[in-house]
C-alpha cells in the first residue's frame, strides 16, 4: 500500500494500472534500459531492487516519455537479472568485502568442534512413485575438513534432520565439545515439479541448545560467510548427477561412495598440509574418545510423521516398509505410540507414548515372515513368529486366569435389577428439539416481512387509485 500510494502521488492513477498479460513491444524490457538497470544493481553497495527500478524508469521517462503503465515492473527487472546472473556471482559483486574471515585452526584439536551445514539437491529422487529433490545435512570436522556423517531424506529440510546427522557422528566418533551449525534458515526451496519457491524455513535455535546440553556439548550458530570452512557445495559440484529413475535408498549407496573415495581422499593444495588428505590427516591427529550409548541418543533420530497405533504384529514403519516388536509393545495391541528410528539401519526404536510423549520402550526390526520356507533361514523367521505368538497368548491366558470369576447366580440377578430399574423409568416417547434461527434465517425473514409491507402497501395505493378514479 505505501509503494501504491507513492507511485499514485508521483506518476497518477496509470502507476495503479495491472500490467499483467501485456505482451506488447513496449512492455518487454529494452536492452538499453535492461543494462542501466543492471550497472546500477550489480555495484557495490548498491540499493535495493525498487530503487534500482525506480532510477531506471526516471532514466526512460526523460530519454523516451515512457508512460509508466507500460513500463515493466520491479519484479519484471529482478527476474530477467536472476536468468541472466547466478544469485553467487549476484552476491559477490553486491557484497564484495563480505570475505570469508581468515581463522587460524592450529589451536583446535581434530574432533573437537565440528561443523553442520545442509543443502539441497537439485536432481530429482524417486520414493514412492512421487518425485521429490532430496535435502543432505553433513557433520564435518572443523579442523581436518572430513565428512563425518551426513543424513540424506526426501522431505522438506527440519530440525530433526541436524539431530538424525549428529545422531550418526555421535555413534561413530564419540562427542565434540562444540557444534556450529552454519544455516538455521532458508529462503527458497526446489518443489516436487522442479520449481524454485520462496519459503521462511527457521529452525528453533532453542530446541538445538537444549538437546545438545542434554548430551554436554555446546552449540554455536555462525554465518556461512564468517566461518573458514568450505561449503558442501563445493564438495559435491563433481558430483555426476545420478539417473533419473533413482531411489533415496540408491542415493544414498551413491553418496557413500562418492565421499568415501573422493572427499575424504582429496589432498589438500595447502603446503602445511602437503600429502595429506582428510582421512589421512583424521588418523594422524585424532583420540580416542568416549562413545555414548546408542540408545541414549535415540532422541535424536527422525521421528515418524503421524501417530499410529500398535498393530497385532507390532509397529509397522510406512517409510521403511519394516516391523518392530517387543515384549511390551506385543502387549499394547491398539496403542496409540510415535517412534523414531534410523531409516537406513535395523537399529531398535525408540517408541513414545502419543498422548504425553513419555517413553515407552525399546523395539526391535523383526523380519517379514515368509509363506513357505524354502531354507533354515525362513524357518527361523517362522519359528520366531510363532514364538512370539505363543509368548502373547501365554502371557493373556495367565492374566485372565488371576482374574476373579463371577458366579452365574450373581451375573443373573445383576441383569434383573438392571432390568427393573430400566422398566421403572418414565422416559419420554418424544425429544424436545430446539431449533435456533441462525444469521441468514433472521436476513430472509427480514426481506419476506419487507416484501410482504410493500406487496400490502402496493395493493392500498391501486385500490386508492380506483376510488379516486
Amino acid at each position: 500500500m505505501c509503494k501504491a500510494k507513492v507511485k499514485f502521488k508521483q506518476f497518477g492513477k496509470d502507476a495503479l494500472l495491472s500490467k499483467k498479460g501485456l505482451k506488447d513491444k513496449e512492455y518487454r524490457i529494452k536492452p538499453e534500459y535492461y543494462e542501466y538497470y543492471k550497472n546500477l544493481y550489480l555495484s557495490s553497495n548498491a540499493p535495493s531492487i525498487y530503487n534500482c527500478w525506480f532510477k531506471t524508469l526516471v532514466y526512460a521517462m526523460d530519454k523516451d516519455n515512457v508512460a509508466v503503465a507500460n513500463f515493466p515492473s520491479e519484479k519484471t527487472f529482478d527476474r530477467y537479472l536472476k536468468k541472466d546472473v547466478s544469485p553467487a556471482l549476484i552476491e559477490y559483486l553486491r557484497h564484495p568485502c563480505d570475505k570469508v574471515l581468515a581463522k587460524d585452526l592450529s589451536n583446535l584439536e581434530t574432533n573437537e568442534c565440528w561443523c553442520v551445514e545442509s543443502y539441497q539437491f537439485e536432481f530429482p529422487v524417486k520414493f514412492k512413485k512421487q518425485t521429490f529433490y532430496p535435502w543432505i545435512t553433513v557433520v564435518k570436522d572443523l579442523k581436518t575438513s572430513k565428512w563425518l556423517s551426513y543424513f540424506v531424506y526426501h522431505s522438506l529440510i527440519e530440525i530433526d534432520h541436524i539431530f538424525q546427522a549428529i545422531y550418526y557422528a555421535l555413534i561413530k566418533y564419540g562427542a565434540p565439545k562444540e557444534v556450529i551449525i552454519k544455516n538455521t534458515n532458508f529462503h527458497s526451496y526446489i518443489n516436487s515439479v522442479g520449481k524454485l519457491k520462496k519459503a521462511d524455513i527457521k529452525f528453533s535455535t532453542f530446541r538445538i541448545n537444549g538437546a545438545m546440553a542434554s548430551i554436554g556439548i555446546n552449540a554455536k550458530f555462525i554465518l556461512p560467510k564468517i566461518l573458514n570452512i568450505k561449503s558442501i557445495a563445493t564438495d559435491l559440484k563433481n558430483l555426476e548427477k545420478p539417473k533419473a529413475d533413482i531411489n533415496l535408498f540408491e542415493l544414498k549407496n551413491v553418496l557413500d561412495d562418492y565421499i568415501e573415495n573422493s572427499i575424504n581422499k582429496k589432498y589438500f593444495r595447502s603446503k602445511a598440509l602437503a600429502g595429506l588428505n582428510p582421512n589421512k590427516f583424521w588418523d594422524k591427529t585424532y583420540l580416542q574418545q568416549t562413545y555414548l550409548d546408542k540408545n541414549e541418543l535415540k532422541f535424536l533420530c527422525k521421528r515418524n510423521a503421524n501417530m499410529i497405533e500398535i498393530g497385532r504384529n507390532g509397529i509397522y514403519d510406512s517409510i521403511t516398509g519394516k516391523t518392530y516388536w517387543s515384549k511390551k509393545v506385543g502387549l499394547s495391541t491398539g496403542k496409540k505410540v510415535f517412534f523414531r528410528r534410523d531409516i537406513y539401519s535395523d537399529d531398535d526404536i525408540a517408541v513414545y507414548e502419543a498422548h504425553n510423549e513419555k517413553f515407552f520402550d525399546f523395539a526391535r526390526y523383526i523380519p517379514p515372515t515368509p509363506a513357505l520356507a524354502k531354507n533354515l533361514e525362513d524357518k527361523a523367521i517362522v519359528q520366531d513368529s510363532i514364538k512370539r505368538k505363543r509368548w502373547v497368548q501365554k502371557q493373556v491366558k495367565s492374566y485372565l486366569k488371576g482374574l476373579k470369576e463371577i458366579p452365574i447366580e450373581e451375573k443373573l440377578g445383576n441383569y434383573k435389577v438392571a432390568y427393573e430399574s430400566d422398566k421403572q423409568e418414565d422416559k419420554p416417547k418424544y425429544r424436545n428439539i430446539i431449533i435456533k434461527m441462525t444469521s441468514m434465517d433472521k436476513v430472509v425473514k427480514q426481506i419476506k416481512e419487507q416484501e410482504q409491507l410493500e406487496k400490502e402497501r402496493n395493493e392500498l395505493i391501486s385500490k386508492l387509485a380506483k376510488d379516486l378514479m
